[in-house]
């Protein structure tokens, strides 16, 4: 398949854009700053609608917002993690620092439930936190085809 017909295939299939106003109740807010990554500072708000808006900042360079809209399938996935990686029963007590790392934060409101932890890394975690940054890669990827037009 030539780079052309894929870029078309990923502009076809992800609903990137700008400006939602609209405030829906939040399922997910995931922040992450510090560590020696190329990211200053990233937010994602996914919203139980979702609505999902990601800003980057990367170092030394102006942020970036990207929205799109999760899928149902998407956001069966999600609420996948969170259970499967036992987010309601997760604690940072006793964690021991990670060099380097920085800081997250995932905020998991279900229901009348919600829950914060602030962390450097809980490995249980990870599949969690790789579906969120796998949203900030791609935006950051759709926002490079589109201005490449």
């Amino acid at each position: 398949m030539k780079i052309a017909n894929i870029c078309v295939l990923a502009l076809g299939l992800l609903s990137w854009g700008r400006g939602w106003a609209a405030q829906d109740d939040l399922l997910v807010s995931y922040s992450y700053s510090g560590g020696k990554s190329p990211y200053g500072a990233i937010t994602v708000q996914i919203a139980e609608s979702g609505k999902t808006t990601i800003t980057v900042q990367m170092h030394s360079q102006k942020s970036s917002t990207y929205q799109t809209e999760l899928s149902k399938e998407e956001l069966n996935a999600l609420g996948s993690l969170i259970d499967a990686t036992g987010f309601f029963s997760q604690s940072v007590k006793n964690q021991e620092p990670v060099t380097d790392t920085g800081e997250t934060k995932i905020t998991v409101t279900k229901g009348e439930t919600s829950k914060t932890l602030t962390f450097g890394s809980i490995p249980a975690l990870d599949p969690l936190s790789d579906f969120i940054w796998k949203l900030v890669i791609q935006g950051q990827a759709v926002e490079s085809l589109i201005s490449d037009r």
